[in-house]
């Protein structure tokens, strides 16, 4: 599941093992001349959930902070937070 914040794209997709939801997130910078994204930080082990919606939301909860915390003054941009639906 992607979801943009600010100038980044968060993908909050969880891993399904041994029957729970891992959270994990990945930042990545979306650079607007080309659109390409960049990554540019990753949380593998942000726990084990037994519902999917929790996984997303610890992974979305770490990404947004992670963001907050180390994107600085060049991304001063509404901090609203929306879904990225795939292609249909």
């Amino acid at each position: 599941m992607r979801f943009a914040y600010k100038v980044f794209t968060i993908d909050a997709s969880p891993d399904f093992f041994l029957g729970r939801f891992w959270a994990r997130a990945r930042v990545m910078e979306r650079i607007t001349d080309t659109h390409a994204q960049t990554s540019v930080a990753d949380a593998d082990d942000l726990g084990a959930f037994s519902d999917r919606k929790l996984a997303i939301d610890r992974a979305v909860e770490w990404a947004t902070k992670w963001i907050d915390g180390n994107a600085g003054e060049r991304h001063v941009v509404s901090p609203v937070l929306t879904t990225i639906l795939p292609p249909q």
